[in-house]
């Protein structure tokens, strides 16, 4: 660093200070991986990517239904989920918690990967697609309940609003989709089970938001994956075999569906577009994928779409949309969540 008779050199330029005279530092590039903090896109991307994941679940799981159990699809979905996150931890260098983190990491994991998936499994084998649909939209509205008290999230008249929007569009898709609201016994059992599954996943995602960022996102479902995979063995191995052999090469296309993208890139996509913005928002995102399920089965299998699927479907993207587009008035941007007071990106 040094000086010329009296004059700032290039290369005291390039530092902090020079005698007598402060020149400002020297920006340091970012990485170029980096995300941009005003990346707004980056959250809502993320969420509609794994809500349209979602869709694809009950096309994907008619093939398998008859072949596999509850048990075996569940040991399919570990399995395979343990298998990605180890070459993704291990191989590629995917980002870790702080040791003292990990446990903490594990747990969110397997509240949110066994919470969700085993009475889901074991749900939807006695209720109608259609019921299913409903019962499992409901995670947006506990979302959005216990994000309150849990979070401090303001719950603004728009997104009570855009929830009735999207609640009602669901039920429209749901019905007029030829999903049957019927509730027997079994089906009562089967609507206990699925409604315990939603519940679960809204807790998860309330509880897991003031970590993200502390804990990659990344990180969390991919641990609870493989802490679950021993859980899995004792009800999933029997009869998995030659349940998969029996499988026709659409079945084998369904079982890559929901054990890869359902269970390993949807999940990380999630906690990816929670950690940027609040949870009551986030969660309406869950109301397209029974939208998004309509529109694929029409597409792969023929499916017809009515005029009620397409009223139902504007009222699910109306609901988003008024609850999760910046407010007016406000500098153009939505709230900070917890996660944004504690520094994060958004």
């Amino acid at each position: 660093m040094g000086r010329d008779d009296g004059r700032v050199t290039k290369r005291s330029v390039r530092g902090t200070r020079d005698v007598g005279r402060v020149v400002e530092p020297a920006r340091v590039p970012r990485p170029a991986s980096h995300v941009p903090a005003n990346a707004t896109w980056v959250g809502p991307l993320a969420l509609l990517t794994a809500a349209l994941i979602w869709g694809f679940v009950p096309t994907s799981t008619r093939h398998v239904v008859q072949t596999l159990s509850p048990g075996n699809i569940l040991l399919a979905r570990f399995l395979v989920g343990a298998v990605a996150a180890v070459i993704l931890l291990w191989g590629f260098r995917a980002p870790l918690p702080p040791k003292e983190l990990i446990p903490r990491a594990i747990m969110l994991g397997l509240l949110g990967q066994l919470g969700f998936n085993v009475p889901l499994a074991y749900g939807i084998q006695h209720v109608e697609a259609g019921t299913a649909a409903l019962i499992s939209g409901l995670s947006s509205v506990f979302i959005a309940a216990l994000a309150v008290p849990l979070l401090g999230e303001r719950l603004y008249a728009r997104v009570v609003i855009g929830l009735v929007l999207a609640l009602s569009g669901s039920v429209l898709v749901t019905i007029m989709s030829g999903g049957e609201l019927s509730l027997s016994r079994d089906q009562a059992v089967g609507s206990i089970l699925i409604l315990t599954s939603a519940t679960l996943w809204a807790v998860y995602s309330v509880i897991v938001k003031p970590w993200l960022g502390k804990i990659p996102p990344t990180s969390i479902p991919m641990l609870g994956s493989i802490a679950g995979l021993p859980l899995m063995l004792p009800i999933g191995v029997s009869g998995l075999t030659s349940g998969l052999s029996d499988l026709a090469w659409t079945g084998w296309l369904g079982v890559a569906q929901f054990t890869i993208t359902a269970s390993v890139i949807a999940p990380i996509l999630w906690a990816v577009g929670l950690q940027r913005g609040e949870a009551s928002r986030a969660g309406l995102y869950l109301y397209l994928t029974p939208l998004f399920g309509v529109i694929i089965s029409a597409v792969l299998l023929g499916e017809p779409i009515t005029i009620g699927t397409i009223i139902g479907g504007g009222l699910i993207v109306a609901g988003v949309v008024i609850a999760t587009l910046p407010s007016v008035g406000r500098r153009g941007s939505t709230p900070r969540s917890t996660s944004q007071a504690a520094g994060n990106d958004v």
